[in-house]
């Protein structure tokens, strides 16, 4: 075994958004990786995203991504990192990276597809507006409401004891 040998790096090719778009639409295997930390990701992220951060990446990958050809797309809001989980996945032997040219924000700017998380109760992401958060708030206590008073027991009315 040579310890001296000089291993290759594979250096991340940037791909812009409207590629992106076209990688989503063409139904090859793709792994479209937010490493963003959470919060960042949870207030504005691209829809068909999954969040690994950059801090989790190691520990993360390999059972998010087992196959080391497949095509993986990095975002981050355009300050370096995904191009440092490009180096990290590249030691790890992933093959087919790519990064987000300009980040999430080529995504706004495009007009291309960017979501917010409507509710972590939904389950979905939607493109939503402050009424309609608002409205769906207000939806959601309505129901929680009436959700708890056909679970609260209903008061229970003592029986006198009859005396003989």
């Amino acid at each position: 075994m040579n310890r001296h040998a000089t291993t290759v790096k594979v250096k991340p090719r940037s791909v812009s958004a409207i590629a992106v778009k076209a990688m989503l639409a063409d139904g090859k295997e793709l792994a479209l990786v937010d490493v963003r930390e959470e919060l960042t990701f949870s207030q504005n992220h691209l829809l068909w995203a999954r969040n690994v951060p950059l801090s989790r990446l190691e520990l993360r990958f390999a059972r998010l991504v087992p196959r080391k050809s497949t095509r993986i797309v990095l975002c981050d809001d355009n300050d370096g990192l995904a191009e440092r989980a490009a180096v990290i996945l590249a030691d790890a032997g992933y093959s087919d990276l790519s990064c987000l040219a300009g980040g999430v924000v080529a995504f706004e700017s495009g007009s291309m597809c960017n979501y917010q998380l409507q509710y972590v109760r939904d389950r979905r992401a939607l493109p939503i507006t402050r009424d309609y958060m608002i409205a769906k708030e207000l939806e959601y206590r309505t129901a929680d409401t009436q959700r708890a008073r056909r679970a609260a027991p209903s008061p229970r009315r003592s029986k006198a004891k009859v005396s003989a």
